[in-house]
Parts: C-alpha cells; sequence; structure tokens
C-alpha cells in the first residue's frame, strides 16, 4: 500500500486494469483519439525528415521555449486570454506537474499554505507532501470555489498561494460565472494571494468567460496542458506569468537543474501544431469527439444526479449516503467498468463526498462508452435513491446547486 498523500493502492490496481485493457476505462482522464491523429503525425514526422532545423532542435536544450515556440504559445494563448500576452511572460514546460513544481517551491517556503478546491487535481496532493507545504482545502460549490470560504481561508496569518480550475473543474466541471470569478480575485487581491490558474479544461467550456489571469493578470499564473487539447503523450503545458521578471525569478537560467523543461522534439512539434492549424484541427476533432460522448452519458443516464457540461471530457456522479463510494467503484469494476472515487480528489479539512468521477475519453470507440455506460445505468437503477442531488463539498451542507447544461 502506498502511503504518500494522495496516492492508493487501489490506485495502482485500477491503472493495472486499464492498462491490460481487461475493463472499459473510465478511470483515466485522457481525450479521445481525434480521427486525424495519426495522418497529423504522418505529416509532422514527413515535414521534420525535411526541414534544416531538425538537428539544432534535438542537440540543444530549449529553455522556457526559443523565441518561436514562445510566440507560437503566445498566438494559442490569446484565444484564451483574449489578447496576445507578451512573449518574456510566456513559458513552455514539461508539463502540468512539473510547472506546478517550480511555482509552488518558489512561491513558497516549506510549512506554507496551498489552498486548493475542496476537492482537486490528484497529483497537488503528493507535490504539497513532497515540498513540505500544508494543503487546504476550500468549500466549493456548484459554480466551483465559494468567495466566502475562500475569503475565511486566506483570513488566517501566514503567505498563501490558490490553486484553482475555474472552467471545467476536474472532477465536478463546477464553472465560475464572471461575476463569481471577479469576486475571487478581489478576496486574492485583498489578501495578497497569487492565483495558479488551470485553464487546461478551459477550451472545453461552452461559454467564453474571461479566466481569472484575464480579469487581474498580476497576481495570476495562467497554465494550460496541451495533453488535453492535442494528444495526452505531447507532454507540454504552456504557462503566461504575471510579467517577464516573474518569469525570470522562477523560470530562469539559475533554475536549470530541474526537470521542468519541455523536451525539445515536443516543444517543436507542439509549436508547429499551434501555428499550422493542426493543433486546432486536432482539439476541434477531440472536443466534438467529447460532445458525442456525452449525448450518449445524456441518453443513458437520464434522470441520474451529474456534474457535466456538453464538451467536457469528463462528469461527477453523485451517489447517496446509503450507496459508499467504494462500494460503487467495487461494483462496477466487478462487471467490467473502472471509475475514480472522490478520494483521490479530496483535500482536507473536508470529508471526501460520496461521488466518482466518470472520464469519456479514455475508452477507444462509441459503442464502448455505451456499454460501460450501460453498465453503470444497472448498478445505479439497483438503488434509485442514487438520483441525490450532489452536495456541497467542504461546507458541511447536503446539497450543492444543481448546473444546468445545453
Amino acid at each position: 500500500m502506498l502511503t504518500t498523500p494522495g496516492l492508493q493502492g487501489n490506485d495502482d490496481g485500477l491503472r493495472l486494469y486499464a492498462l491490460r485493457g481487461s475493463h472499459i476505462d473510465f478511470y483515466q482522464d485522457i481525450p479521445p483519439v481525434p480521427r486525424s491523429r495519426d495522418a497529423v503525425i504522418r505529416a509532422t514526422l514527413l515535414d521534420l525528415s525535411h526541414a534544416d532545423e531538425l538537428l539544432p532542435t534535438l542537440r540543444f536544450h530549449r529553455y522556457a521555449g526559443t523565441g518561436e515556440d514562445r510566440d507560437a504559445a503566445a498566438g494559442w494563448i490569446a484565444g484564451r486570454l483574449g489578447k496576445r500576452p507578451d512573449l518574456n511572460r510566456v513559458i513552455l514546460t514539461h508539463g502540468t506537474q512539473s510547472a506546478l513544481t517550480m511555482l509552488l517551491s518558489g512561491l513558497l517556503e516549506s510549512g506554507g499554505v496551498l489552498l486548493t478546491e475542496a476537492l482537486t487535481y490528484p497529483s497537488v496532493k503528493p507535490l504539497a507532501h513532497v515540498l513540505g507545504l500544508s494543503l487546504r482545502g476550500v468549500a466549493i460549490d456548484g459554480e466551483g470555489l465559494r468567495p466566502d470560504a475562500f475569503d475565511a481561508a486566506c483570513r488566517d496569518r501566514g503567505r498563501k498561494v490558490l490553486y484553482c480550475m475555474p472552467s471545467v473543474h476536474n472532477p465536478t466541471t463546477a464553472t465560475m460565472s464572471e461575476a463569481r470569478r471577479r469576486m475571487i480575485v478581489e478576496v486574492a487581491r485583498r489578501h495578497g494571494v497569487v492565483i495558479l490558474e488551470d485553464d487546461t479544461y478551459g477550451p472545453f467550456s461552452e461559454h467564453n468567460l474571461p479566466p481569472l489571469a484575464a480579469i487581474a493578470p498580476e497576481i495570476c499564473w495562467h497554465i494550460c496542458s496541451l495533453a488535453k487539447s492535442f494528444a495526452v503523450q505531447l507532454r507540454v503545458t504552456l504557462v503566461v506569468a504575471p510579467s517577464g521578471d516573474d518569469a525570470l525569478r522562477y523560470f530562469g537560467p539559475t533554475l536549470r537543474m530541474t526537470h521542468w523543461m519541455a523536451a525539445p522534439l515536443s516543444a517543436h512539434v507542439a509549436a508547429l501544431w499551434m501555428r499550422n492549424g493542426r493543433g486546432q484541427q486536432l482539439f476541434d476533432e477531440v472536443r466534438e469527439e467529447a460532445s458525442a460522448r456525452q449525448a450518449i452519458a445524456n441518453a443513458l443516464l437520464n434522470g441520474v444526479a451529474r456534474q457535466t457540461r456538453p464538451h467536457s471530457l469528463h462528469f461527477w456522479l453523485a451517489l447517496p449516503q446509503s450507496r459508499p463510494r467504494q462500494e460503487f467503484v467495487a461494483a462496477a469494476r466487478d462487471a467490467g467498468v473502472l471509475v475514480g472515487a472522490s478520494d483521490a480528489f479530496a483535500v482536507p479539512p473536508g470529508a471526501a463526498p460520496e461521488g466518482v468521477r466518470i472520464c469519456l475519453g479514455s475508452p477507444p470507440n462509441r459503442e464502448l462508452v455505451r456499454r460501460g455506460l450501460s453498465t453503470l445505468a444497472q448498478l445505479l437503477a439497483e438503488n434509485p435513491r442514487s438520483a441525490a442531488p450532489p452536495p456541497d463539498v467542504g461546507a458541511g451542507r447536503t446539497a450543492m446547486s444543481q448546473m444546468s447544461v445545453s
């Protein structure tokens, strides 16, 4: 049994089932394969084989990305921020975990407080443990982070940093309204809290809402992984710093001994795809397939309490108190379907709610999605009270406002 916070022994077990292909995998949150992926990869490799810059690409390090890399990234990020950020603020990193390692180790000293939503990206938990940070969950509702709970958490003494997902939150898909975003920013400004905004799922929102970094760029680090939008194997995450000085301070030359740098070939391919339209093509196909799979879920789980978005790669399934989550996970596994319990996402002081995350991207085709969801529907039908509304998490209440989706 693993003992690092955020890692559970059954986590490895479920991953083994997924790797063996013996179960329908709703456990891993990876994007569906875009239909043109193979053709795009073949064309890219052919282009690289004829490119004069290929050998230099493989020969030299690519700290923060070349000027061309950062220019391509700035153009891509402009679609989210509403304008192109200055290139000296843009950084290409080796994935979100690497970016967070650099930022948290620089922004907080050991014993510092990292605030997150009461349910959060699972990798944040072991990362906080390794860095010696105090991790505190802040109550959430149907729009995500609650401003009153955030304000209360900020009143304690000591430096704090907030890590959050305002758009298509993982695991609940909660999405903050613009009014909620401005309230969160106002609280952060008042208390001097730096925000690490994970916008990886933002492009999958049906609403064109401004990221926190567009509202308050001076206190926000904007983080966006390309793994969900392009391909999970392309381990490149784009970061926009509050200023060029901040980018240099936390990702500067003196920190090159760490693992944060994007692999040169990956960075080169990502920049190519962001420039030549292939990245947009792949993302459009991923989002289209995600929408089709959400439609299948809507049909098969009609009447079941879910929190979701029409283009999301995952959704949140609430369970009644009479149906313990681990029992449901085990029953699903025995029936050939893998799902993830709330324990992996829950952050103290709140308790893990009775709920599971269902990820729709991993099964290789829609027929397997239908089969897996039909199995879950049958399991839920064994307990009619499974249509209970999802709870407020970390708030000590029993009802979360139901999110309206189209």
